[in-house]
């Protein structure tokens, strides 16, 4: 974990990137320092059988649209307005407002998160140690949301066998995530907890 300034206050923190499929769905988990450009996690949370990828604005680089063109996924990351721009303003607005219409079921998430368990700050001092905490919480809030029935025939497959989560922990912003996710859409979400 490291600081950051946001705004014209300094944070103390790390951010949380999920990758969830249509329903909201959690697929994988990368944990990062506040200080490290969402935009960098964006392949490790991606496992290129996507359809289509949507996220916020943190996601919009160049680099990222390249990427997605090259894997033939359809791109609807947030785009972001540059410093001068006087045209296009409405149109960009609308855009990312259809976007954002759409990535709120992956939001969902974070609500669960944050209203049901109580998540709001981080409890231990370490990046991997609060890592393992949202990891197991986001494992639990995806069975809440969406949990295994228990009535099922021990013979055929299980119904979330295409399904299990990937959890990734990414220690430092160079480092590289253990595991694949497995999805159609990703909806990719950052989370800011502070300290």
């Amino acid at each position: 974990m490291s600081s950051t300034k946001r705004g014209n206050q300094w944070c103390f923190g790390m951010k949380a990137h999920v990758a969830t499929d249509l329903q909201g769905v959690v697929e994988a988990v990368e944990v990062t320092a506040a200080k490290a450009p969402d935009h960098q996690v964006l392949d490790r949370l991606l496992t290129g059988e996507e359809a289509v990828v949507l996220a916020d604005r943190g996601y919009g680089y160049p680099s990222v649209h390249e990427c997605l063109a090259k894997q033939g996924t359809q791109d609807a990351v947030a785009l972001r307005r540059y410093p001068g721009q006087k045209t296009g303003l409405a149109a960009l607005k609308c855009y990312n407002r259809s976007v954002a219409r759409i990535r709120a079921l992956g939001e969902h998430a974070f609500r669960v998160l944050k209203c049901q368990f109580g998540y709001r700050k981080t409890r231990y001092r370490g990046l991997i140690k609060n890592g393992a905490q949202l990891t197991t919480l986001f494992a639990l809030a995806r069975e809440t949301s969406h949990p295994l029935p228990l009535d099922r025939d021990s013979s055929s497959p299980s119904p979330w066998a295409r399904c299990v989560p990937t959890i990734t922990f990414c220690p430092s912003s160079e480092g590289r995530g253990l595991g694949e996710g497995v999805g159609w859409v990703s909806f990719i979400g950052v989370r800011r907890y502070e300290r």
